[in-house]
Order: C-alpha cells, then structure tokens, then sequence
C-alpha cells in the first residue's frame, strides 16, 4: 500500500504527540534518596502527590495542573514535582535508604486519601500544609501555590 503525504504527516504528528506526554508525565519517584539529593543540590522543596491508578481524580489533577506546571518552565526553579504511585506491590527506597512498601511511606505523611499534595524538604519533612482530594478546581492553583511558597521559603531558609 502506498502511503500519501497526509498519512505521513498524521503518523508524525501522533509520534509528536506521544513524546511529548511523555516530557510533561509527574515523574514517578522509587528512590526518595536521590530524590532528597536532587532537592538539596538545587535547594528546592519537593511537591509529591500520592496517588493510586484508579484514581480519576488524580490522573484529572496531574493533567489539569501538575503536568501544565511542568510544562511551563515556571516552576523549574521553584518546586521539584513528582508522584508517589501506593497501588499495591510499589516499593521504594525511603528518604533513609531503606526499602518499604509505597504503602507504608504514605502512612508516615498520614496520606491515605488520593490524591492528596505534600509539600517536602529535602529531608522529606513537612514544609507547608498538606492538600487532600481535588475539590473546587477553580481554587485549587491558589492553594498549591500558597504550599509552594511557603514550602520554598522554608527550605532556602535551611
């Protein structure tokens, strides 16, 4: 079959589009250890949402806002984002080197509803209030961007 110039152009366009949802994808965090050191070279806090694969309201607000956050650039400078996935049989190293269960590191930020927003120093302490559910999406920027001010005030004070 002879391929025209428009099927051509559909394939590149849709190569396109795949990798670019891969560029603006919350990166998945399994070693909180390099995680710390990243956050601590670049002396930015870190704003994890944890959550679960069945969760629509988190896959709405990493494509609603996170992924657009990461997108800009405006955050570069501001906030490390990643996710922490607590489906089960996630592990992880922990801020300490140790391997748990996902699971169990949501339970030492009492994160039990997904989504919910943390707001971490590079030692994986709390920095800034934490944010559960995704309610009022209108009002939703104002809160992370409130977490994200005071989380960044707090670690450049370190």
């Amino acid at each position: 079959m002879k391929s025209t110039p428009l099927i051509g152009l559909a394939l590149l366009l849709t190569t396109l589009s795949a990798s670019a949802d891969i560029d603006r994808k919350v990166p998945v965090v399994h070693d909180f250890r390099a995680l710390a050191e990243e956050a601590r070279t670049q002396r930015l806090p870190v704003l994890l949402i944890v959550s679960q694969s069945d969760c629509g309201y988190c896959e709405r607000l990493k494509s609603e806002l996170l992924e657009p956050m990461r997108i800009s650039g405006d955050y570069d400078q501001r906030v490390l984002i990643r996710e922490l996935n607590i489906d089960a049989g996630e592990s992880v190293l922990d801020f300490n080197g140790l391997r748990r269960s996902a699971q169990d590191l949501a339970s030492d930020y009492r994160a039990w509803v997904t989504p919910t927003l943390l707001f971490l120093n590079p030692a994986g302490a709390q920095v800034s209030e934490r944010i559960r559910g995704y309610n009022t999406p209108e009002l939703f920027p104002w809160y992370v961007e409130k977490g994200i001010d005071e989380a960044l005030k707090s670690v450049r004070a370190e």
